[in-house]
């Protein structure tokens, strides 16, 4: 598309984005480059915003919210926390959490070194669960190397983990970190392995992107997407097509064993399994 002087135009040429959406850390193009150092190093953020040391840009809400929302910290320096009651636990990053909380095989302080799970007597794991090496949590086998800080130290996002885990039949290994995805994201044009080792150009320039196989969605952009991303709230595709207003998803409607979420009027509804209601996790 040809995009306005009021819009970002990706690098790859797949999308326009408002220049609040860029240097966010949230990747809107589908080749990255609205995150990209070389940009986003001059990037000015918007007087609702507050500016990383590292040049990001984070909304001012997200200031000393005991959050690492910047990456490097910068959002919470120098900030004036609240002393935490007695009833309460002080997280590394100050928040306040009940104390009855702690060593509950959950970690609520989010702050990135799951301190209220540290130093807790051993606890046993269900089967296909798997202790985290520093806190007292266990986490399933699948949710290793995922991008997501399960273990609250971010052990199960390790290097280490990563290059021994094997992946599931049907999936792909990036090579550089060892992180599993679905097959049919490689050669989907969208870069998902952090050394871009499932777009290698030798191969994906002879590959076929026009149809999506198997129980997925055929993106817009031409990325496909599971079918149980559709409508869930998560802009999965890159371009917002799994969640637009063209599919309905308004009105759709969860299986028995789901709850429906009510969210906010500027996102959408989802499902979620049943057993993740009042589970402590929002």
């Amino acid at each position: 598309p040809v995009c306005s002087d009021q819009l970002f135009t990706c690098n790859d040429g797949s999308a326009c984005v408002e220049y609040r959406f860029t240097c966010d850390l949230v990747e809107d193009c589908g080749d990255g480059s609205d995150e990209e150092i070389r940009f986003c190093f001059d990037h000015t953020c918007h007087s609702s915003e507050f500016t990383c040391a590292n040049s990001r840009c984070v909304e001012l809400r997200y200031r000393c919210d005991h959050e690492n929302d910047c990456l490097d910290m910068s959002d919470e320096h120098n900030c004036q926390y609240t002393p935490c009651d007695a009833d309460e636990y002080t997280c590394d990053n100050y928040r306040c959490i009940p104390r009855d909380q702690v060593c509950d095989g959950k970690t609520q302080c989010k702050d990135d070194t799951g301190s209220d799970e540290a130093g807790c007597p051993t606890v046993i794991c269900a089967a296909d669960f798997i202790k985290c090496a520093n806190t007292n949590v266990c986490i399933h086998t699948r949710w290793r190397c995922d991008g997501d800080n399960d273990c609250g130290d971010k052990w199960d996002e390790t290097a280490e983990i990563c290059r021994t885990q094997q992946c599931s039949a049907g999936d792909f290994q990036c090579v550089s970190n060892g992180r599993c995805i679905p097959s049919w994201w490689v050669c989907d044009s969208y870069i998902d392995c952090p050394d871009g080792s499932d777009e290698p150009s030798d191969t994906c320039s002879q590959h076929n992107h026009a149809t999506c196989q198997g129980d997925t969605f055929t993106c817009d952009n031409g990325r496909c997407v599971s079918v149980a991303w559709v409508c869930d709230g998560d802009n999965d595709c890159s371009d917002w097509s799994d969640e637009s207003s063209e599919l309905d998803c308004a009105d759709m409607s969860c299986d028995a064993d789901e709850f429906f979420c009510s969210r906010s009027p500027q996102s959408r509804s989802r499902c979620i399994p049943a057993a993740w209601v009042c589970d402590s996790e929002p």
